[in-house]
């Protein structure tokens, strides 16, 4: 699902929704934790991931992000007739959300970022008498990501979101996941800020 595709979909659904009121700081701080698997070219693993964040408006935040994804056998380079183990890959990515607030406290968003990719893993070799040898290795690199989610305010300030995001690299794949955010006055979670500029207070 292309970046374009998504903000076009959700934009009809904002259009006949009337584009009400929907609950996002200006200047505001964020921590997200999430789950979900992670499948494609690399197979199907589970991932777990966090980030942190600032909005830069109601309609929009920028996101610094980390995820980890045991892959097992598999890695971002392929080796024919090599095998590997104890694959693992770390995805550290800064993302630009694009949310389009369609309700009090539903908020679609479009997602579009890049990322470094670091494949740490082990390369198995098997001599004619055991024992087997590992060879530690790792490959980065870097890839692009796009998709898109929902997000649903429990509270003013904390809720829940599903995604689907796509990373196009050496080795493409998908992940959906859900997690959950909270939000904080200022772009410190220590500050004292107790006005939220754009956000409702009375839930």
């Amino acid at each position: 699902m292309s970046a374009s595709v998504w903000i076009a979909s959700v934009g009809l659904v904002a259009s006949s929704s009337g584009l009400l009121a929907q609950p996002g700081a200006i200047d505001a701080g964020e921590f997200a934790a999430y789950t979900g698997a992670a499948f494609g070219q690399i197979a199907t693993h589970a991932i777990v991931g966090g980030s942190s964040g600032i909005s830069f408006s109601r309609y929009g935040s920028v996101h610094v992000e980390t995820s980890y994804v045991p892959l097992g056998g598999e890695t971002l380079r392929i080796y024919p007739g090599i095998t590997t183990a104890r694959s693992a890959l770390y995805d550290f990515n800064f993302a630009v959300h694009i949310r389009i607030p369609v309700k009090e406290r539903w908020a679609p968003y479009a997602i579009l970022g890049t990322a470094l990719l670091y494949n740490p893993y082990s390369i198995v070799t098997v001599p004619s008498n055991p024992p087997v040898y590992l060879s530690g290795q790792s490959d980065t690199k870097f890839g692009f990501e796009t998709g898109g989610g929902l997000r649903y305010y429990v509270r003013r300030d904390w809720g829940v979101q599903g995604e689907y995001r796509y990373t196009i690299s050496s080795q493409n794949f998908s992940r959906m996941l859900v997690g959950v955010f909270y939000q904080f006055d200022g772009t410190w979670p220590f500050q004292s800020g107790r006005h939220r500029r754009g956000r409702r207070t009375d839930y």
